[in-house]
């Protein structure tokens, strides 16, 4: 029972609907494995990074060992390390800050030796520039991380004046004339404090937002709400649409709505308009819901589909074997996914091929 449950799952994972590697990619693997990104790679041949690295190690390919550290690199790395960052020494040794790190640790280097006091003139521009800069900018400046920034801040106990600074009587009454009116974001930003802090300053201050309806959006909303988009009556109320959808529920208006009925002058515009301009935009023409467009163009019998063409069959069978999926993509116009259903439908297969006991050479099998 086990055993059989086991080929189950293994049919599963055969059956993911990729298609085989083909001599192309195959031959761009290993020509550039050791020299691009894995990630680069698998972009270029629309493939996964996973199935490139699979593919690799099925072909004994591996990237190139990176070159021994010298004595030059070691004193050039002792003579730095206080001074610069890793990404920089990284940079100017060319290697990865990886490398630099696993190093720094075997020539026991560690957070000790390296420069830790603070200045007299960095403690000074913290404090001076900690209600001004942001952390990432500070820490920039004085070429340190920023946990280290914050982590000084705190011990030096420097914190954010604005935080503890108290609304004067005249924020207070900005507050009280503009919280009505105009949203919380754009009170913030006019008393220079977060949104949080209003909304809190707010509540204290017993100050509340009034969203009841009125008559007279009651009267509109009952007239037209049976053959008006809900986008449009949203945007004349100055509401969303599910606030509109609830409240006419709660005043008794039916959830079915009439939409009104489609002229010959719309079926003419939608007809004209239909492969050359996106639905959203022709909806908003109509002044009609993006469902109901869809609705009728399907009954009137038209189709967005893009069929393939003899032409296009023919160029595909020609060059199937030669290119990848994402060259045949941009040639014809189309996504990778549907180049592969095409091919399927059509009978089409890549070439088989084997591996020479040289690496990287493949010889190509193909007697169909």
């Amino acid at each position: 029972m086990a055993r059989m449950k086991y080929k189950q799952r293994r049919k599963r994972r055969r059956g993911t609907g990729w298609p085989p590697w083909s001599f192309g990619e195959l031959k761009f693997l290993t020509d550039n494995y050791g020299v691009m990104r894995v990630a680069d790679i698998a972009k270029r041949i629309g493939r996964t990074q996973k199935a490139c690295m699979a593919r690799a190690r099925l072909l004994g390919i591996t990237k190139p060992k990176s070159p021994d550290w010298t004595k030059r690199d070691d004193l050039f790395l002792r003579k730095k390390y206080r001074k610069m960052t890793k990404q920089q020494i990284a940079v100017s040794l060319g290697r990865t800050v990886v490398a630099i790190k696993v190093r720094i640790m075997r020539l026991g280097l560690g957070d000790k030796d390296r420069n830790t006091e603070w200045s007299k003139r960095e403690n000074n521009f913290i404090r001076s520039n900690w209600d001004k800069m942001p952390v990432a900018t500070i820490a920039k400046l004085l070429g340190r991380t920023k946990g280290s920034v914050r982590n000084h801040a705190m011990r030096q106990k420097i914190k954010k004046t604005h935080w503890n600074k108290r609304f004067t009587s005249e924020e207070d009454a900005t507050l009280r004339r503009l919280w009505q009116t105009i949203p919380n974001g754009d009170v913030a930003k006019i008393l220079g404090r977060t949104t949080s802090t209003c909304g809190y300053r707010a509540r204290k201050l017993g100050l509340t937002r009034d969203i009841r309806w009125t008559q007279e959006e009651n009267d509109l909303l009952r007239r037209e709400y049976h053959h008006t988009p809900l986008s449009k009556l949203a945007l004349v109320l100055g509401r969303n649409w599910k606030a509109v959808m609830v409240h006419a529920e709660k005043i008794g208006l039916a959830n079915k709505r009439t939409a009104p009925k489609w002229s010959q002058e719309d079926d003419d515009i939608l007809r004209k308009h239909w492969k050359t301009m996106p639905h959203r935009e022709l909806a908003a023409k109509l002044g009609r819901e993006l469902m109901s467009i869809n609705n009728r163009g399907t009954r009137l019998g038209l189709t967005s589909s893009n069929f393939w063409t003899s032409e296009q069959d023919a160029l595909l069978r020609e060059n199937y074997k030669s290119k990848n999926r994402v060259e045949l993509a941009k040639l014809l116009g189309r996504s990778p996914q549907s180049i592969t259903k095409r091919a399927l439908s059509l009978g089409l297969r890549m070439p088989t091929y084997r591996r020479e006991k040289r690496r990287g050479k493949f010889v190509y099998l193909d007697k169909r």
